[in-house]
C-alpha cells in the first residue's frame, strides 16, 4: 500500500502521438513514438503496441503517460515518458486514453 501523497508524486499527463515508427533494435516488437505534451514539450517513448495498432493508427491518438520518471534507454532509444497501457493475460497491450479529447499536457489525478 502507498499513501495518496506518494501517488501525487507521480505526474501523469495527456499527450498526442505525432509520429510512430517501428523500433528496429527492440527485442520485443515495439514502436518509437513522438508525443506532444503541450507546455511540457515533445517527448519520445518506446512502446510495445504492435499487436493491436499500426504505426499509422497511432498518429493522432491521445494517450496518458507518466512524465516524471527519469529517461531510460531502450535498445538505443531514449524513452522519456512511460505511456500507460493495459496488458491482458496473453500480453496484448491496449492504450489507456481519455474518453474525451483533453488539452495536451493536462494533468491526470
Amino acid at each position: 500500500m502507498i499513501d495518496y501523497a506518494d501517488f501525487l508524486q507521480v505526474e501523469i499527463h495527456t499527450g498526442t502521438i505525432t509520429a510512430a515508427r517501428r523500433h528496429p533494435r527492440a527485442r520485443q516488437p515495439a514502436y518509437i513514438l513522438t508525443v506532444d505534451f503541450g507546455a511540457l514539450g515533445v517527448k519520445t517513448s518506446s512502446a510495445q503496441l504492435t499487436v493491436n495498432y499500426t504505426a499509422e493508427e497511432l498518429v493522432g491518438q491521445q494517450i496518458v503517460a507518466v512524465t516524471n520518471f527519469p529517461p531510460k534507454r531502450i535498445a538505443g532509444v531514449k524513452s522519456e515518458v512511460l505511456i500507460l497501457e493495459a496488458v491482458d493475460e496473453e500480453h496484448d497491450v491496449v492504450l489507456i486514453a481519455p474518453l474525451s479529447t483533453m488539452e495536451d499536457g493536462t494533468r491526470i489525478l
